[in-house]
């Protein structure tokens, strides 16, 4: 018998790296993968187990003193071999597989990593075998991701995203429209707004436009159950490939246009509201204006137009699923034949050849 000294020797691959899960769901999210077994010679395996753990550390300032708080959410453990009599025999030529199914716990946070918050997850395998007549134990840990898919409200009729809009408003100088593209983005993808924007006086000009995204991370310590609530902004701007220019002259007739931003990728995203925590987002957009002073005035003055909303962050994982695949084209009926290698030059066998 050989003991499994050599970190590869045990591997866990998984299905999924990344398990998705619903928002405002109550089923269990599943993980599926192989434990692969192998050694330079002989070995017997007497146990196998296999664990899922969910970690939580929280940071908050309590009597004027930095604290956390830690947690860990265990699932079931999946027992994948036990035999104290017959061990699991793992040859120096092969390697044995051990494939498994598990459910997660249900209303399990996804994972994150803030100032503030850490939500990390792990599948952990156990291994119990014996060498020399002692008793020796291995673990081996494998990270997964849970990522939270947007509300399936989001996806509208003709596989459109839900948007943000501000509808037409009024101020003493514009009318303006400010419409947010998506409601739900992942980190680090594109972010369309279209800007409408008709002078109602003559003079007006667009000097600026500010893009700005609010964090606001919350963490719920047990000891007191007393909110506390950190924030950080940051400005995000056009992408490379989305050309942007400010009108240059006096805006003497409606303008408009739409610009992609780039979404930062190295930021927490947004989360539900969790027992210990939550994290959300607010988008502010920022229109400046130089609009005269008075009707006949040739003095310029500054003015602002603001509109905030609130927007799902998304973890980055999920930028592939947050949009229906398109439809392919229909199959033609040639291609159908030829797909089932069906040959319509000859025809159908007689009835008593085939019976």
């Amino acid at each position: 018998m050989w003991p499994l000294t050599k970190p590869n020797n045990i591997e866990i691959e998984l299905l999924e790296s990344v398990v998705y899960i619903g928002p405002h769901t109550r089923t269990n999210p599943i993980i599926r993968g192989v434990v692969r077994v192998s050694n330079n010679r002989t070995s017997h395996i007497h146990i196998l187990n296999i664990l899922f753990v969910c970690n939580i550390k929280t940071k908050y300032c309590y009597n004027n003193k930095f604290s956390c708080d830690k947690k860990s959410i265990t699932g079931d453990r999946l027992t994948l071999f036990c035999s104290h009599r017959k061990p699991l025999v793992v040859n120096s030529d092969s390697a044995t597989q051990l494939s498994f199914e598990m459910l997660l716990p249900s209303e399990i946070p996804e994972t994150i990593n803030c100032p503030q918050i850490h939500v990390n997850h792990h599948v952990i395998l156990d291994v119990e075998y014996y060498y020399n007549q002692r008793k020796l134990y291995q673990q081996i840990r494998k990270p997964v991701i849970i990522a939270r898919l947007p509300d399936c409200r989001m996806l509208t009729g003709e596989n459109l995203l839900e948007m943000i809009d501000s509808r037409k408003n009024e101020s003493s100088w514009c009318q303006y429209r400010i419409t947010i593209k998506k409601k739900a983005a992942p980190l680090g993808s594109l972010l369309p707004i279209q800007f409408e924007i008709a002078p109602l006086i003559l003079g007006v000009k667009l000097k600026e436009i500010y893009v700005q995204l609010m964090e606001r991370r919350t963490v719920v310590p047990d000891v007191d159950r007393v909110e506390r609530t950190t924030q950080s902004c940051f400005f995000i701007y056009p992408a490379k490939n989305s050309p942007f220019q400010l009108p240059t002259n006096i805006l003497e007739s409606p303008w408009e246009t739409t610009v992609e931003y780039q979404l930062p990728s190295k930021m927490a995203h947004s989360t539900e509201t969790y027992q210990n925590f939550f994290v959300n987002h607010l988008l502010l957009v920022s229109l400046v204006f130089q609009v005269p002073e008075s009707e006949n005035s040739t003095k310029h003055t500054t003015k602002s137009i603001s509109f905030s909303s609130s927007i799902d962050l998304l973890h980055k994982h999920t930028t592939n699923v947050t949009r229906l695949p398109t439809y392919h084209s229909l199959v033609s009926a040639d291609e159908t034949i030829h797909r089932h290698t069906i040959n319509l030059d000859q025809p159908p066998p007689d009835y008593n050849a085939v019976i």
